[in-house]
């Protein structure tokens, strides 16, 4: 217990901070029509005025909640294993993006019966999320 209260203590919370905040700006921009956002309405049977009408405050709390989860647990594994260059960060970021959770993710798109292209879209942001983060992070 005391090695993990070291650890949070050696943490980077400006950085970890930052992390948050790009997974936002990321999310913003790969789920808006620019990127992938019709297509991912579209798979989950949504409409534009669907989801300005019922509003997503809840949705864009627990967003925030969890991408500070997931770069705080992301900025541990960094320092737990010297990750110190960004490409290595980005190795370790794409080991647990593509290893961890797009595989999770595969396998419950295959019991839950959702499309691959859905699959695709959802996984491949947070792949990019975590290479991204894991790179900055590293060198932070």
């Amino acid at each position: 217990m005391d090695a993990c209260i070291a650890l949070l203590g050696e943490l980077n919370y400006l950085a970890v901070l930052a992390a948050t905040l790009i997974s936002m700006f990321l999310g913003a921009l790969w789920y808006s029509p620019i990127l992938f956002g019709n297509n991912w309405m579209k798979l989950m049977g949504f409409t534009e005025e669907q989801l300005k009408k019922e509003g997503s405050a809840k949705e864009m709390a627990v967003s925030v909640f969890t991408s500070f989860i997931e770069a705080l647990m992301l900025a541990s594994l960094i320092l737990m294993t010297g990750t110190k260059t960004f490409f290595s960060g980005v190795h370790l970021g794409a080991m647990i993006g593509i290893g961890i959770i797009a595989m999770v993710n595969l396998s419950n798109a295959m019991f839950n019966r959702v499309p691959l292209k859905l699959w695709g879209i959802n996984s491949g942001y947070r792949i990019v999320y975590y290479m991204i983060n894991g790179g900055i992070l590293a060198i932070w």
